[in-house]
């Protein structure tokens, strides 16, 4: 009988822990941050609290407006955003999507997907909006902000991309950057403001 009253708070104890340990578990959408042909789940379960305020350069940062997503890949890692951390996503009203005067990274809507289990969301660095100019002046504009990049290079990379393009994709666009893990180099790339979905507010 001693024996059967000992167990009963120890069972109740272990439930207990076993129900906190799961109310911590939720389900995040992924975000790839890596090349096209690597495919990335596309939701997990993670073991994550979820915060109404985070620290971004030593002030608190209001998130409660945020989607907590997770990055599965290490192209942003310049950035110092890595694989399996947690962001909070400030998702853009349309009107917003057309405004952005600083350069976030953003969480990019990958259209049409061709897998459905892979995910739905890509991480690129936002540069600039493009709307036809020539690839030399985006060059001489960002300069500062480019990586390192020959503007012949630059030039040529983004010639063949645009190239590549269909008519109807040649609208209001905005030129990206990411980070190529398997060569080391910076690759830049053209995306419809429409496929914009968010900027990263912390990532952790």
């Amino acid at each position: 009988m001693n024996g059967n009253i000992l167990v009963i708070p120890f069972v109740i104890a272990m439930v207990g822990m076993v129900v906190m340990l799961l109310s911590g578990v939720v389900k995040l959408e992924v975000v790839k941050a890596g090349e096209a042909d690597k495919p990335c789940r596309r939701t997990r379960y993670v073991f994550s609290g979820r915060f109404k305020t985070v620290c971004v350069d030593g002030r608190r940062e209001d998130v409660s407006d945020c989607r907590k997503m997770i990055v599965c890949g290490n192209s942003m890692k310049k950035y110092d955003i890595v694989d399996n951390n947690c962001i909070y996503v400030r998702p853009y009203k349309d009107e917003g999507k057309s405004g952005i005067d600083t350069h976030p990274v953003l969480v990019l809507n990958i259209i049409g997907n061709p897998d459905k289990d892979d995910a739905q969301y890509k991480l690129r660095k936002f540069l600039c909006y493009y709307h036809g100019e020539k690839f030399e002046d985006v060059y001489d504009l960002n300069a500062g902000r480019l990586n390192g990049i020959a503007k012949e290079e630059f030039v040529a990379m983004c010639s063949a991309k645009y190239a590549k393009m269909s008519g109807s994709e040649k609208g209001n666009l905005i030129l990206s950057e990411t980070f190529d893990e398997d060569n080391e180099s910076v690759q830049y790339s053209f995306h419809p403001v429409s496929a914009i979905y968010g900027k990263v507010v912390y990532a952790r």
